[in-house]
This record gives structure tokens, C-alpha cells and sequence, in this order.
């Protein structure tokens, strides 16, 4: 991306503290929590950016929400990125924000677990108006509920992964924030490598790290 994007949130008005927040906070995928959530119905709402952990199936795993707004990640369109950031420099923060209160992004809203995940239409107004600060944005949900059935066989099936991920943790709360981050990396590097498939539990393992991570964090709402 051409530009320099702490300065230009910094100068429209975004806080220090929120893009710090922004280059913390880790998009995560929703591949593991489709194989035990039924979809149930359909609402239409404003929801609190705050409440919105994922891009589902596009972005990247591991890697902060910040990141993706500067075109990194799988499926971001840098030159939709682009046109956002051109978009931001012409305008006040208010009027940009305004622009995604015009019409309703799709999200899933996974009940259980509250929290909420891009569903189709709206990656990128989604991942601009979060990082922008903005608090809700208008969107058509998706309610899926947790079918316990399912889960119990998923964990069943998982049972190596979710011993990794209770070792990893285990390990990590006694891990500086710089080794945290430094492992992090590693994950995400692991994760996107063609070879790792041939380890499920491990990729699995990982991913339940990080998505438990992201998802014990208080909302700032």
C-alpha cells in the first residue's frame, strides 16, 4: 500500500491505543467452528465492531487485523485497500465511517461462543470501519447455535489438538510478551505451509490456541 497508514489514522483522529490494539488483535478463520454450528435464523442489526473476531473464510490466521488493512493476508484485494486508504485521505474519519452505515454487511453470528464472523459481502468495509474505530456497523446476520453433538465428536476427533493447545498455553503464560509474539509468527508461518496438512492435529492444535486467545480478550465496549 502506498501511504503511511499509522500517520494517516493518527491525523484523522483514530487513537494511538485503538491502532496499537489494531496490530494486536488477530484475525482468525471460522473453518474449525463450521464443523460444529447449525445455522438457525436471519436478523438484520447494528453490531459493535468490537464484537466481530473474524474475517471467516478470507484473511489469514494469525496476523493482525492492521496488517490486513495494508493489503496483507489471503483473498485481500490490495487495490481495494488502496481505494479505502484514498478514500480516508480525502475525507474526515466521521464522513468515512458514515460511508459504511449505508448498506448492510453479511455476518454469522456463532452464539455461543458471541462472537461474530465476515459472511460473504463486506470483508473489506468490515475491516475499515473496525479499524477506523467505528463502533457498529449495519449488517444481515446469520444466528448459528452450537450443535453439541457435533462439538463432542469434534473434540473426540481433536483429541491430540486440543492436548497441544493446553501445552501451548500452559507454555505461553509464563512466556514474555516478546516470545508471545515471536510465537505467534512461527504459528502463522507454520500454518500457511503445504506440508503442515500432513500434521492436522498440529494446525488444528495451533488454530485452537490462537482463536482461545482472541476470544478470552474483554471487549472494549
Amino acid at each position: 500500500m502506498k501511504g503511511n497508514l499509522d500517520e494517516l489514522l493518527i491525523q484523522k483522529g483514530v487513537s494511538e491505543t485503538h491502532i496499537k490494539e489494531m496490530k494486536e488483535t488477530l484475525n482468525f478463520g471460522e473453518r474449525l467452528f463450521s464443523l460444529y454450528y447449525k445455522e438457525k435464523e436471519e436478523i438484520l442489526g447494528d453490531i459493535p465492531l468490537s464484537k466481530i473476531k473474524s474475517l471467516g473464510f478470507r484473511g489469514s490466521g494469525c496476523l493482525s487485523w492492521y496488517d490486513h488493512a495494508e493489503g496483507k493476508g489471503s483473498n485481500i484485494d490490495p487495490r481495494r485497500s488502496q481505494i479505502a486508504y484514498n478514500h480516508l485521505l480525502e475525507q474526515t474519519l466521521e464522513q468515512f465511517q458514515d460511508f459504511y452505515k449505508e448498506s448492510p454487511v453479511r455476518l454469522i453470528y456463532f452464539k455461543d461462543d458471541d462472537f461474530y464472523a465476515v459472511n460473504g459481502d463486506g470483508t473489506h468495509r468490515t475491516l475499515w470501519a473496525k479499524i477506523t474505530g467505528t463502533s457498529t456497523i449495519s449488517a444481515e446476520v446469520t444466528v448459528a447455535h452450537k450443535d453439541y453433538l457435533a462439538y463432542e465428536s469434534f473434540k473426540n476427533e481433536y483429541r491430540a489438538s486440543f492436548k497441544l493447545k493446553d501445552i501451548i498455553h500452559k507454555l505461553m503464560k509464563f512466556a514474555p510478551n516478546k516470545i508471545e509474539t515471536m510465537f505467534l509468527w512461527f504459528i502463522r508461518k507454520i500454518t500457511v505451509k503445504e506440508e503442515i496438512h500432513n500434521y492436522g492435529f498440529v494446525k488444528t492444535g495451533l488454530e485452537l490456541f490462537y482463536i482461545e486467545k482472541e476470544l478470552s480478550k474483554v471487549d472494549k465496549t
